[in-house]
């Protein structure tokens, strides 16, 4: 399994108050190398951008959709790509979310996402953000593939399941999803919503072959 790094929000934020950056994440701006943050750590980033600089859910959602989408363009350009799709595979919560603007905008930039959604919620964000991708024509998978389905269809899958909250055990769900992502040979990109920016937790996978921007 392939993990994309992104530092795209972190930069967005450091332009953003120019200097006086949140604290909690001065750390993490001296260099591009990967960098494994600890749940605590993300929890408490996350309440910052809430409580002292009243970003919204929807605001940083958007972050990290775009954030996401920018790596993967970066990283697979549409030639490496070619006529394949990419499937996003997104949980119930914010990281699911940030799987759907990362659909979005990986739409308007010309590559042909898939989702596979298969627990949904009823709060109006996430019905706000379905909606938009069915009338960008970003369709949405009823079943998930078979691994040979996969294999020969999509260039990677995106994986929006999990975030730094998650706690075990996983889901029934999404078990498949994980033995999916797990089995594949192709790229899978995890996304993982600590921060709006992209690093791994003890979620889904183990630590291994990490490609950076």
């Amino acid at each position: 399994m392939k993990i994309l790094q992104s530092i795209h929000s972190i930069s967005y934020f450091s332009k953003l108050f120019q200097g006086t950056l949140l604290k909690n994440t001065k750390r993490y701006l001296s260099t591009r190398t990967m960098r494994y943050i600890e749940q605590e750590e993300a929890i408490s980033i996350d309440q910052e951008l809430f409580n002292d600089y009243r970003f919204s859910v929807d605001q940083l959602m958007e972050l990290a959709g775009l954030s996401c989408a920018t790596a993967i363009a970066k990283t697979y350009s549409m030639e490496k790509v070619g006529n394949k799709s990419i499937l996003v595979i997104c949980g119930p919560g914010n990281n699911g979310g940030d799987g759907l603007v990362c659909a979005r905008h990986l739409k308007v930039f010309g590559y042909k996402p898939v989702i596979y959604y298969p627990v949904r919620t009823e709060k109006q964000l996430y019905n706000n953000l379905t909606t938009q991708c069915t009338n960008m024509a970003v369709p949405f998978l009823q079943m998930l593939p078979e691994l040979s389905t996969v294999e020969c269809t999509f260039a990677l899958i995106v994986d929006a399941v999990f975030g730094f909250s998650f706690k075990p055990p996983v889901r029934e769900a999404f078990v498949a999803s994980i033995d999916l992502m797990k089995k594949a040979t192709v790229p899978v990109v995890r996304y993982v919503a600590a921060m709006r920016f992209q690093c791994i937790d003890q979620s889904s996978h183990m630590r291994k072959n990490v490609e950076e921007t």
